[in-house]
């Protein structure tokens, strides 16, 4: 894997006092009908760790820097995989990377999707968005966010050729969902997280396109790399 090795350190008085070090891992998003790669998402684990509860341990000037060096990791992994890398944005960076992901060329800001964390308000999403409308913008949890009625029904975002993911559970069970799929843009493409097989031809059937899972039976991408300090 591309081992971002992050040491982060908290600054005296905020949230987390220990270092931590931080490698990113590549999750494939599969094409439902033919498995072909659209994209990876880089997600931040700590060495051996198979999920980001670490991150809600970190400061925000720990999570600032990891949202740096998760981005500018990215633009390699997306070399050397020879395919797009979606990079996760908190709420306090989301707009820095956005910056930093317009002034690179052209051709690599369509390889790097910039993911919203479900914290990131509506408004400053929107803003981010009218400041830097050529990035791929990717809405992460949009069933979780407590603006989603809001975030689908705006009328800027719906002209915007958004990315947007969903859990499986909100896409299969449809008494629990809070709002009908139907009525998201036809320019919208969704992407369901967390399939698993089983669910697979209720998700065709649902007219869902492409999916991400730990559980499909394919390891995350297995790249060697850079190492880096911060």
């Amino acid at each position: 894997m591309l081992q971002a090795q992050t040491e982060l350190k908290a600054s005296s008085g905020e949230r987390s006092s220990r270092a931590s070090t931080v490698e990113f891992h590549y999750e494939p998003i599969f094409w439902l009908r033919s498995f072909s790669v659209l994209a990876y998402e880089q997600l931040a684990r700590q060495p051996g760790g198979a999920n980001a509860a670490f991150l809600q341990e970190l400061s925000k000037h720990q999570l600032e820097k990891l949202d740096l060096a998760a981005i500018e990791t990215a633009f390699k992994a997306q070399h050397r995989l020879r395919s797009p890398v979606f990079v996760n944005a908190f709420p306090a960076t989301l707009e820095r990377l956005a910056h930093r992901l317009s002034i690179t060329d052209e051709n690599l800001q369509q390889r790097i999707g910039l993911e919203a964390n479900e914290d990131v308000p509506l408004d400053h999403l929107i803003h981010c968005i009218t400041r830097y409308p050529d990035l791929w913008w990717v809405v992460d949890d949009l069933d979780l966010r407590p603006d989603a009625l809001d975030t689908v029904a705006n009328p800027f975002l719906r002209t915007i050729p958004l990315t947007v993911k969903f859990h499986s559970s909100s896409t299969l069970n449809q008494a629990a969902e809070r709002f009908d799929m139907n009525l998201l843009p036809r320019n919208w493409t969704v992407i369901v997280e967390g399939a698993k097989p089983p669910m697979l031809d209720t998700l065709k059937q649902r007219g869902v396109n492409f999916m991400q899972g730990r559980d499909l039976g394919y390891k995350q991408a297995n790249i060697t790399g850079t190492q880096f300090l911060i």
